[in-house]
């Protein structure tokens, strides 16, 4: 996911924030600094999150600029890719299911995974439940209604 960031210069040094994710903040000696603070900021605090914030478009923000900076002078703006990419539950589920060594993290059987790969591939499908659970099972969260990310 891609998120806006703000990063406004202080009296003593730069500070950063993300006007979509409530409460993530950083500052930094230079502005590599805090950029490179913003990104593990934000990819702590989403890791703590059950459902990831959707972040709103950049021209949503570019209309309230007035919100989001205290100082158009001293602002930079910015977007940054946070985590991997983000899918629907059944690909998000067929790409887990392709992963080496899944059967052992899920606790299923090897022909378990390989029915649900042939299953899929074939046109039919595994019950929604089942591919949530495993995808939960395995690190997998959920973004917003059926879009998940593997962290």
């Amino acid at each position: 996911m891609t998120y806006l960031i703000i990063i406004e210069k202080t009296k003593n040094n730069y500070s950063a924030y993300s006007p979509d994710v409530d409460g993530c903040v950083t500052t930094g000696k230079t502005i590599a600094e805090t950029i490179k603070n913003m990104q593990e900021a934000l990819d702590f605090h989403l890791e703590e999150e059950p459902t990831l914030p959707i972040p709103k478009e950049l021209s949503y923000w570019l209309a309230r600029l007035d919100q989001i900076s205290s100082n158009s002078a001293q602002t930079l703006i910015l977007q940054m890719n946070v985590g991997n990419e983000v899918i629907g539950t059944q690909n998000a589920f067929l790409k887990m299911i392709s992963q080496r060594g899944i059967s052992s993290q899920l606790e299923v059987d090897k022909s378990t995974v390989s029915n649900w790969k042939r299953y899929i591939t074939s046109g039919k499908t595994v019950s929604k439940e089942k591919m949530e659970e495993m995808l939960i099972k395995a690190g997998w969260k959920t973004t917003s209604q059926q879009a998940w990310q593997q962290l």
